[in-house]
């Protein structure tokens, strides 16, 4: 049975990879006037740039879930998604 979850006063499949990567996306490039697409957050990532607002978001606003199942379908491996998070961690304290 499918996770449902409200998002944007919708209930959306948490376990589809598309829905999850369109969640994503919308509340990270959200506040942004430059809005990256599911690539360039990935790669963002990978690189572990920290000061770009989108992966704040990506690690502060999306839950765990969502952001393993966007990692899995851009091929971020788990170890670089921790690093990234403990890098970002370490920055902003």
């Amino acid at each position: 049975m499918a996770r449902a979850k409200a998002f944007q006063g919708k209930r959306v499949n948490c376990f589809d990879p598309r829905t999850v990567i369109v969640c994503v996306l919308t509340k990270v490039n959200a506040p942004c006037r430059r809005q990256l697409n599911a690539e360039e957050l990935a790669g963002e990532i990978m690189a572990g740039n920290t000061d770009l607002t989108q992966v704040d978001s990506f690690y502060t606003e999306i839950d765990a879930d969502a952001q393993r199942i966007f990692a899995a379908e851009l091929g971020i491996p788990e170890d670089v998604l921790l690093r990234t998070a403990r890098e970002l961690a370490v920055r902003t304290h």
